[in-house]
């Protein structure tokens, strides 16, 4: 190339920076350069001359790309001391728990959260260790109903008020009583037990209550019990007790009249 003395010549250059620049960062000093001379230290690709451009317009772009990659260091450098701020364009670990019965009857191990605790390192940063919780959602609950039958089980009547369904003594049939407790609630119910003080539900065994044991959620225990007839106006409250984090109970009735 011949260069005329006060001749100016233009050349358009530019420089895609690489991770390698960063990770490295930038040889070691923290900025990029470029020279016009073969010593430069990173070698340029091939330009094609503009005579059209003027010396200040063509460094302009240049001088731009430069401050935009040492900008982009800082930015790099910065986030690696900020854990807390994640990187455009990475794609985060996702991990799934499934909740577990167990998580909800302990209410979360007695904090009503579920936490889920992560450590991170690398080479270049110390371990850094983070969490999340989700609340759990504690309902203990459960639903009795008391039922009557006075066709022998055919039909069932949730018969809660005065006076019930009619039996006749001429029917030769006691009444049937139907018990179910229903655990509506999200954490398994234990000795969960049920009396009627009308009746002894135990039959020849100790005591007069029913015992159920345990009871899950979404599940329905049921008792189907058999009384000796009695005339005139029969009713009876039965309740059900369970235990949870705290006891609960329900109380339910059924009449019937005896003629």
């Amino acid at each position: 190339m011949t260069l005329a003395p006060n001749a100016v010549q233009v050349y358009n250059v530019s420089y895609t920076l690489t991770q390698a620049d960063l990770d490295t960062n930038g040889g070691g000093d923290g900025s990029m350069t470029t020279a016009s001379s073969p010593t430069a230290r990173r070698p340029w690709p091939a330009v094609t001359p503009n005579p059209s451009l003027s010396s200040a317009a063509s460094a302009s772009p240049l001088t731009r790309t430069l401050r935009r990659a040492e900008l982009q260091l800082h930015r790099d450098q910065h986030r690696q001391r900020d854990p807390h701020q994640r990187q455009r364009g990475g794609r985060p670990d996702r991990l799934d728990y499934t909740l577990l019965q167990s998580d909800l009857d302990t209410d979360g191990g007695g904090n009503r959260q579920v936490e889920n605790y992560a450590t991170a390192d690398s080479d270049q940063t110390g371990p850094l260790l983070d969490f999340e919780g989700v609340t759990v959602i504690y309902d203990a609950q459960i639903d009795l109903t008391k039922y009557v039958s006075v066709d022998g089980g055919s039909t069932w009547d949730d018969a809660n008020t005065l006076t019930g369904p009619t039996l006749s003594a001429s029917a030769g049939i006691n009444p049937l009583f139907k018990y179910t407790a229903l655990n509506n609630g999200t954490v398994t119910l234990q000795d969960v037990t049920l009396t009627d003080p009308a009746y002894d539900l135990n039959g020849s065994d100790a005591g007069t209550h029913w015992s159920w044991g345990e009871l899950a959620p979404g599940v329905t225990a049921e008792l189907i019990f058999e009384a000796p007839f009695m005339p005139g106006q029969n009713s009876g409250d039965a309740t059900v007790v369970a235990t949870a984090l705290s006891p609960v109970l329900d109380i339910d009735n059924a009449y019937y009249l005896g003629v």
